[in-house]
C-alpha cells in the first residue's frame, strides 16, 4: 500500500534546541486571510492566510471565524509534535469540501463514535487514505516547508515570527507558504520588523538593527566655548546632537577659565550644563634690596613696616607678617602699598591665569 507523508514541521525544530522542548507548535493553514484564530474562547490572532505559534502540551478547543463565513470549530490534542490544521472557510449554504483530519486533532463531530476525545497524537507520517477502497475520499495533501534564514548585525537578537517568540540570531527553521510578519529585537536597538512571503523557496530576512539615539545639549554660561565628546571636539556652545545609547565624557573648555568635564550615560535626553570657573592669576609682592626696615634685630625682615592692599583688605598672614604672594581673581582691583607714613595706589586689569609682580619704589629728585 502506497503511503503519503504529511511533513509537519512547522516554526518549532526540537532538534535545533531553539525552543522550548515542552511546546508544540500549532499551525492553522486557512483558505482565507483576516479570520480570527480564537483557541479555548480566547483571540489569538488572525490568518494571513496561515497563522502559528507555540503552545504547551494539553486540549485545545480550536475556532477560526470570518464574518460572512460559517465558524471552523476542533477540539485538538497537542504535542511537542505540533499540530497542523488545514481550514476551509465557506460561505453559509455553500458546499465545502470534506474535512481532514489532522495529527493530534479530534474534530467536533466525529465519524466514528468510539474515538475518544483525547485521543493520543499520531506519529508525524500520517497514511494516505486508500482511494481505491473509498472513491469518495479525498488523499490528504502534502505539507511542503521551505528554509527561512534571520541574520542579524546584533548577535543574540530576539525573533518574533508572527509575534510568537521564535528563537535569537542567527536563526533558521523550515516554515510552509504563506504570509509572515518578523520582529527582530535587542537592547538598545530600534525594533526590526519586516513582512514577507514563503512561496514555494527559501527565504532570507537580513535585519540591520539600528541604534537608539537621544538628544543631548551642552550649554555653559560663556558662549562660545568649545565642547569636547570622548576627546574630539564637536563644537561650542550652544551645541545639540542626537547621539547613540551609551556612555560619554563631556569637556567644556574657554579661554581664562577651567575645564568643566563631567561623564553621563546617554539613555534619554540629557542636557549639560557647564558652570565655568575664571582661572585664578597669582601676584607676588617684590621690594628693593634697600627697601623697608633695616632694624633687622628688633624687627627681621624688610616685609615687617609695610603694608599691602587689595580692594580694601590687608595681605597679612597669621603671624602678623604681610603676605609677600598670593592669588587673585580676574578683574579690576584696586591696589595700595603703604610704608610708614607713605601711600601709594593703582588700578589694575586683572587677566585670568596671568602671573603679576608689585614691585613699589621710592626715590629722590634733586632739582
Amino acid at each position: 500500500m502506497k503511503r503519503s507523508i504529511a511533513l509537519l514541521v512547522g516554526l518549532l525544530i526540537l532538534s535545533s534546541g531553539l525552543f522550548a522542548q515542552n511546546k508544540g507548535a500549532l499551525i492553522v493553514q486557512c483558505n482565507l486571510s483576516g479570520a480570527q484564530v480564537l483557541i479555548n474562547g480566547r483571540l489569538y490572532g488572525n490568518t494571513t492566510p496561515n497563522y502559528s505559534m507555540l503552545l504547551p502540551p494539553g486540549n485545545y478547543r480550536i475556532t477560526v471565524r470570518k464574518n460572512g463565513y460559517v465558524d471552523y470549530n476542533s477540539t485538538i490534542v497537542l504535542s511537542a509534535a505540533g499540530v497542523t490544521l488545514q481550514v476551509n472557510l465557506v460561505q453559509p449554504g455553500a458546499a465545502s469540501a470534506p474535512a481532514m483530519v489532522p495529527q493530534g486533532v479530534v474534530p467536533n463531530a466525529m465519524p466514528n463514535a468510539a474515538t475518544p476525545r483525547n485521543a493520543i497524537p499520531m506519529p508525524n507520517t500520517v497514511p494516505a487514505p486508500d482511494i481505491s477502497q473509498n472513491n469518495n475520499r479525498r488523499p490528504v495533501p502534502q505539507i511542503f516547508n521551505y528554509a527561512l534564514t534571520v541574520a542579524a548585525n546584533v548577535n543574540g537578537a530576539d525573533i518574533f515570527i508572527n509575534g510568537n517568540p521564535a528563537g535569537k540570531a542567527p536563526f533558521s527553521t523550515q516554515i510552509p507558504n504563506g504570509s509572515y510578519t518578523i520582529l527582530v529585537r535587542a537592547p538598545g536597538f530600534v525594533d526590526y520588523n519586516q513582512n514577507f512571503v514563503v512561496n514555494g523557496g527559501p527565504v532570507q530576512v537580513n535585519a540591520m538593527l539600528q541604534g537608539l539615539s537621544y538628544q543631548v545639549s551642552v550649554n555653559a554660561n560663556v558662549n562660545g566655548a568649545l565642547v569636547f565628546i570622548n576627546g574630539a571636539q564637536m563644537g561650542q556652545t550652544p551645541y545639540a546632537a542626537s547621539m547613540p545609547q551609551g556612555n560619554y565624557t563631556v569637556l567644556v573648555r574657554a579661554t581664562g577659565y577651567t575645564d568643566y568635564q563631567v561623564q553621563i550615560a546617554v539613555n534619554g535626553p540629557q542636557a549639560v550644563n557647564a558652570a565655568l570657573q575664571p582661572m585664578i592669576a597669582t601676584w607676588q609682592l617684590k621690594l628693593p634690596e634697600n627697601y623697608g626696615n633695616r632694624d633687622r634685630d628688633a624687627k627681621p625682615g624688610r616685609f615687617t613696616e609695610v603694608q599691602f592692599w587689595v580692594d580694601g583688605v590687608l595681605q597679612d598672614q597669621p603671624q602678623g607678617r604681610m603676605a609677600e604672594s598670593g592669588q587673585i581673581m580676574p578683574g579690576r582691583h584696586l591696589i595700595r602699598f603703604i610704608s610708614g607714613g607713605l601711600v601709594a595706589e593703582t588700578q589694575v586689569d586683572i587677566q585670568a591665569g596671568g602671573e603679576y609682580i608689585f614691585e613699589p619704589f621710592i626715590g629722590i629728585n634733586v632739582k
